[in-house]
């Protein structure tokens, strides 16, 4: 089944802030849940982004949404209401997402299925349209507390939550945070900054589409650790700290395949 994923990217972000889910991490969890079934494919993944007026350089965030997460990104205007109270912020999402739905889904046209991650009651009348199109429908969040009572009530909903896998204590991370704090390092910190420098050097060949991110993580763990001389969970965890980092990235609906920025200042500044 060729799925598309619309996501509210504003409501995410808060969500994930009161659950202290980090953001990537969710969107991680979104695209795999995504591809769970060996015939599924996502067609498209589209982040739905409010755009600000007092943001001058809007095409920053554009940019950096596109290349943390390789999908695409749809700004939406920001709507300025005089008010007793003063100026209102209202963003034009839902308005945007409904256009989109009418310019681009199509009856007999895939994706099949539309995600919506979002909690909002507003869109069960987009999910109507949308399902007017022979297209099925799911609403999915990270946060079941926060999904209007009529969306879990008429609509087919999934808590995302489930999917997440919160990290233990990554030793990395550590030694990463304490570098960066300026602190005395003990030597097993200068031990995995060093292990984390010589991840540049390393050659990645036959670097095939994997079926999933974690099938990427591990064949880049096992190769960190033949070259490197380290477990193959040390080398889970130094991916992990780089992920954090944006110095790794895997774009999983693209090509699931773990990419080294050798350019990044992360590798500079441990150099």
């Amino acid at each position: 089944m060729l799925k598309a994923i619309y996501i509210v990217y504003h409501q995410l972000v808060i969500l994930c802030d009161k659950n202290s889910i980090p953001l990537e991490m969710a969107v991680k969890a979104i695209m795999e849940n995504g591809l769970r079934e060996d015939k599924d494919e996502i067609q498209e993944m589209r982040l739905f982004v409010p755009n600000y007026q007092n943001d001058s350089r809007p095409w920053r965030k554009i940019n950096e949404l596109q290349k943390n997460f390789g999908v695409n990104v749809e700004t939406c205007p920001v709507l300025t209401e005089e008010t007793e109270m003063g100026n209102k912020m209202k963003d034009a999402v839902d308005a945007s997402l409904s256009d989109w739905v009418d310019r681009h889904l199509h009856s007999g046209v895939t994706p099949n299925q539309i995600i919506l991650v979002t909690g909002d009651s507003d869109w069960v009348l987009i999910a109507h349209k949308i399902r007017s199109k022979k297209k099925k429908v799911e609403f999915w969040s990270v946060d079941p507390s926060s999904v209007n009572a009529l969306i879990k009530r008429i609509e087919a909903f999934k808590d995302i939550k489930a999917f997440l896998k919160m990290p233990t204590e990554n030793p990395f991370i550590s030694a990463l945070g304490r570098f960066a704090d300026g602190g005395p390092l003990e030597a097993f910190d200068e031990k995995r900054l060093e292990l984390m420098r010589a991840i540049t050097k390393i050659k990645p060949q036959n670097a095939k589409k994997r079926n999933s991110s974690a099938e990427a993580v591990q064949w880049m763990s096992q190769k960190i650790s033949k070259e490197l001389g380290v477990s193959e969970n040390e080398g889970r965890q130094m991916i992990e700290a780089l992920l954090s980092l944006n110095a790794v990235k895997i774009f999983p609906v693209v090509d699931r395949i773990v990419e080294i920025d050798v350019s990044s200042s992360v590798f500079h500044l441990l150099e």
